[in-house]
């Protein structure tokens, strides 16, 4: 399918101050006003309460999630027909069929957090078995931080 992906990046630093903060790999996302769409499956500190989840931003809702030890290390996002997973440091931590977006999107990055003083960084994104056709663009969605969006170009194929 032209929508399957994995997703992978290594969250270094994941640090709560106040309220929550999470992040992780975004699949089958629009890139329009935020991910528009698709799901994202990462790590989240909640007042020191640690999950992997995944997220359906079309429902707004956590479709699955799981206790983790740390909220760092290799987040990978798999994203194949109806099945999402989420891996932590190549375990898998949780996973859920579903079928809510379809279609040719984008894989990237996405980190929110409530607080002022929450910190997140990430490094060594990686996006595997992308399957846009041809001339398709290999999409860097966006990377979300707070309020407002800041958008990663897109890089062609």
């Amino acid at each position: 399918d032209t929508d399957d992906m994995d997703v992978q990046i290594d969250i270094t630093t994941l640090t709560q101050a106040s309220g929550f903060v999470n992040a992780g790999a975004t699949a089958r996302g629009t890139g329009v006003d935020g991910p528009g769409g698709g799901y994202n499956g990462g790590f989240q500190d909640s007042g020191g309460t640690l999950t992997g989840r995944i997220f359906d931003y079309v429902d707004d809702i956590t479709i699955a999630s799981a206790s983790i030890a740390a909220a760092t290390g290799t987040c990978k996002f798999t994203a194949n027909g109806s099945a999402l997973e989420l891996f932590r440091n190549g375990s898998s931590v949780t996973s859920v069929t579903d079928t809510t977006t379809s279609g040719v999107f984008k894989g990237g990055i996405s980190s929110y957090h409530d607080g002022a003083l929450d910190v997140t960084i990430v490094d060594n994104f990686l996006i595997q078995d992308v399957g846009f056709g041809a001339g398709g663009a290999v999409g860097f969605g966006p990377l979300i931080g707070g309020q407002r969006n800041r958008h990663i170009l897109n890089a062609r194929a």
